[in-house]
């Protein structure tokens, strides 16, 4: 007598609804069972949903959640007067961006923990030079093709 056993899904993430694209996070001792010998389980689940299935451990999942958030604190920390605390306070309020940091009112800022108005306006002050420095760059790049 055979058996199949079904792994146990931790958590489901759709990525995408239109192009059918969804994450599946299992526990790690279910990840061997999930994928299959030689992903059989997760290709057949693939086919059978007509969803474009990931699957990954509770382990992986929780590397690639602190590898995006030390990148985003790196990024923040290149911003004039943001130092390697305040990029993770900020990061940990819920700030993604430098973008999203250009954009805000020190009112808003102001509100996340340790941080004034002073100290906000100081932030988006450099959240909004650091983006244009990022583009001048581009516009001079641009500029030196039409001289060309």
């Amino acid at each position: 007598m055979h058996t199949i056993a079904a792994a146990k899904a931790t958590f489901v993430r759709i990525d995408n609804a239109t192009d059918k694209k969804a994450t599946i996070i299992v526990p790690d001792d279910q990840l061997a069972i999930a994928l299959g010998k030689d992903w059989q389980n997760i290709r057949l689940a693939s086919k059978l949903t007509g969803w474009d299935l990931d699957v990954k451990s509770e382990t992986q999942k929780a590397r690639e959640g602190k590898q995006a958030n030390d990148a985003i604190q790196n990024l923040f920390a290149n911003v004039e007067g943001i130092g390697p605390k305040m990029a993770e306070v900020l990061q940990k309020s819920g700030f993604t961006s430098v973008e999203q940091l250009a954009a805000a009112t020190p009112e808003h800022l102001s509100t996340v923990q340790g941080i004034g108005e002073k100290t906000a306006a100081k932030i988006i002050e450099g959240a909004q030079k650091y983006l244009a420095a990022q583009t001048v760059p581009t516009q001079e790049a641009a500029n030196d093709q039409e001289n060309q």
